[in-house]
């Protein structure tokens, strides 16, 4: 039996892509290899996880409080959202795409999500502790 080897359908692709297949996506595709992030690099994710996961908790709040519930308040408390976390990336000396391909990672391969959690581990001083994954 001769095995071709395939490209995966186009709407795979794009799901992927979108970070919308993430969680169903495999490891790696057949003949590929799923790229490896530094420790170093992971560190500075996980100090960064940690500070949106701040920042996020906070607008929430806001946005959950009752003088906020009006389509222009929670409109600005979005967009500020949005600023601010894309200000946290930028500042970790991430990019954004540094930043989205790491939150891949970590949602496909079971090692790199494995020192992602001890990274969070350590940016927390949680040690053991079972983090929440991105």
């Amino acid at each position: 039996m001769v095995c071709s080897k395939r490209p995966p359908p186009r709407s795979s692709l794009v799901l992927m892509v979108l970070g919308l297949g993430a969680a169903a996506a495999p490891a790696a595709l057949p003949g590929q290899e799923v790229m490896a992030v530094s420790e170093e690099k992971l560190a500075v994710f996980a100090k960064t996880y940690v500070e949106i996961g701040r920042v996020r908790d906070e607008i929430q709040a806001q946005l959950a409080n009752g003088r906020n519930k009006n389509a222009e308040a929670q409109q600005e408390l979005r967009a500020t959202l949005k600023e601010r976390v894309e200000r946290i990336i930028a500042d970790s000396g991430l990019s954004a795409e540094e930043h989205k391909r790491i939150t891949y990672l970590i949602s496909v391969d079971d090692g790199v999500r494995e020192a992602f959690e001890k990274a969070l581990a350590q940016a927390t001083g949680t040690g053991g502790a079972e983090p929440r994954t991105p």
